[in-house]
């Protein structure tokens, strides 16, 4: 899909596209502040499947190869995992561990295992952990 045939539209739809608020993307492209029109105008098919266009050819930034690729991996899954046999599914698990593979290495950095947890923090001392977490009396109240 090309550009929408309106200026204010697409600008619209690249807003909310980046991740604006719909008050916000409306107000840089310029529209009123009617809430109710401001609505209907994001909830139009057209400026809804711009939105899904440009968010999906952000995420493969630039490398369109990829996403045909990717593409057709997931084709071939589906096709694999419609044979209803045990070689099918082992090829369908496959396609789809290869794609997941895919997306994962073209993920961001930023976003690229969002599970993880955190990195471990510093063994504390005696006398740190005693001064954080001891038992105080009111009379002795908390550093800090």
């Amino acid at each position: 899909m090309a550009a929408l045939n309106s200026a204010r539209r697409e600008a619209l739809a690249q807003g909310l596209a980046r991740g604006l608020s719909l008050k916000a993307a409306t107000q840089e492209a310029g529209y009123g502040s009617s809430t109710s029109r401001r609505c209907g105008r994001a909830a139009s098919k057209a400026v809804a499947a711009r939105v899904e266009e440009i968010k999906e050819a952000r995420r493969w930034d630039g490398q369109e190869d990829l996403a045909l690729i990717f593409a057709e991996l997931m084709r071939l899954a589906k096709e694999a995992g419609g044979m209803k046999s045990a070689a099918g599914m082992s090829a369908a698990k496959g396609l789809l561990a290869e794609a997941a593979r895919l997306r994962e290495r073209l993920a961001p950095p930023d976003a690229r295992r969002e599970w993880e947890t955190p990195p471990p923090v510093p063994d504390l001392t005696k006398a740190e952990w005693l001064a954080a977490f001891a038992p105080r009396r009111d009379d002795n109240p908390a550093p800090g």
